[in-house]
């Protein structure tokens, strides 16, 4: 699974940080591993995100092993801490 860091620029969850596990050219597939999980995504256009590239090593390292609910919080939650 190819995952990136993907920050919502508008909506209701304007700002909020989530894993992009998906995306095509019609919607991109969100989950923040909380209240949106890999069973149940956001979908939201690929206009109203932004790809946030980061050349932290850690972080590129927790987003190949976002396979599960658990590492893709605890990847947003590095972010947040470490990253913003």
């Amino acid at each position: 699974m190819n995952c990136k860091i993907a920050i919502s620029t508008s909506g209701h969850d304007l700002s909020e940080v989530y894993v992009m596990f998906q995306c095509s050219q019609e919607e991109v597939l969100l989950a923040n591993g909380k209240n949106r999980t890999i069973a149940k995504p956001k979908r939201k256009n690929p206009k109203h995100v932004t790809i946030v590239s980061c050349k932290d090593s850690k972080l590129e390292e927790m987003l190949m092993k976002c396979c599960n609910d658990e590492m893709i919080r605890q990847t947003v939650l590095y972010y947040k801490k470490k990253l913003l």
